[in-house]
């Protein structure tokens, strides 16, 4: 999940690009297959970069904490985060918020850190599992 912001770069703060999304799979070596079902996002010049707001409709498959099961969980995410263009960065600022000299940025490493925010931390796969 890339995106292009060199044209919002030579815009004035405040202009705007929306993007929708359907159906996308993204693959993770800690959490596997994450399905994007749906979702959109903004994204909003800002002084120092690019402010990235957003829902998507997503789900993962996980286990269940009982029955060591299979099953699928949707889950909201909603994202908030602001990206900087590199030659704004300090030492205290994460380095995968980062819009590169090619004026891209990846909603990948976002997504994937809102993804364990959100997940249960507890998943069970039926009512018997929840007893």
């Amino acid at each position: 999940m890339y995106y292009n912001v060199s044209s919002l770069n030579n815009e004035k703060i405040g202009s705007n690009r929306e993007w929708l999304i359907d159906s996308v799979n993204l693959k993770y070596s800690d959490l596997g297959l994450v399905q994007i079902k749906s979702g959109n996002f903004k994204l909003i010049k800002i002084d120092k970069g690019v402010w990235v707001v957003g829902s998507l409709k997503i789900v993962i498959n996980m286990d269940c904490i009982r029955c060591l099961s299979q099953l699928d969980v949707c889950m909201d995410i909603n994202i908030d985060e602001e990206y900087r263009y590199d030659y704004f960065t300090d030492d205290k600022f994460d380095d995968n918020f980062i819009i590169d000299d090619s004026n891209h940025l990846s909603l990948k490493e976002c997504l994937r850190e809102y993804i364990f925010v959100t997940s249960p931390m507890k998943p069970v796969c039926n009512k018997i599992c929840k007893l």
